[in-house]
């Protein structure tokens, strides 16, 4: 998990400073203003056909489509990850802050995209459930004991 994590880190940084750089390039030879040199305009889809184009070319097809499975894949996947953490921290599982928690989520975001951020928040969840797991073994080992020595002292 962490070769696909680091990759998918290293396509968002790559895919940021090439953005970046093909903006400045072409920022005078090509001042469509069609948001194509922003974020927005390579994560965000505009709509499957463009106006005007009766039949998009595959390129452009695939990349909207990347755009939409990006926005109704990865943007669910966050959100039920966020309902995750919500529930441990109601179990007193997560010491940490919400203002923390979500600090470290869109700093993760921002720094190694979705799905970098996503496989991170996976595996930080495996970690609480691990924890929630341990705490329910411990408090059964505990109430096994007790009724032991309940039923040893006649009670």
């Amino acid at each position: 998990m962490a070769t696909t994590t680091f990759l998918s880190a290293a396509a968002w940084q790559f895919t940021i400073w090439t953005n970046a750089a093909n903006a400045n390039a072409n920022a005078n030879a090509n001042s469509k203003g069609d948001g194509s040199g922003t974020l927005a305009g390579i994560f965000l889809p505009s709509s499957l056909s463009p106006a005007g184009d009766a039949l998009p070319d595959f390129g452009k097809f695939s990349a909207q489509f990347l755009r939409f499975d990006e926005l109704f894949v990865l943007g669910p996947m966050l959100l039920w990850l966020g309902y995750v953490y919500g529930q441990a921290k109601r179990q007193h599982v997560i010491k940490v802050s919400w203002i923390n928690l979500l600090g470290m989520g869109v700093m993760a975001l921002i720094g190694m995209g979705p799905g970098a951020t996503l496989a991170l928040g996976w595996m930080y969840r495996e970690e609480i459930l691990a924890e929630m797991r341990e705490k329910e073994a411990l408090r059964l080992e505990v109430v096994a004991k007790v009724e032991f020595l309940l039923k040893e002292n006649g009670a």
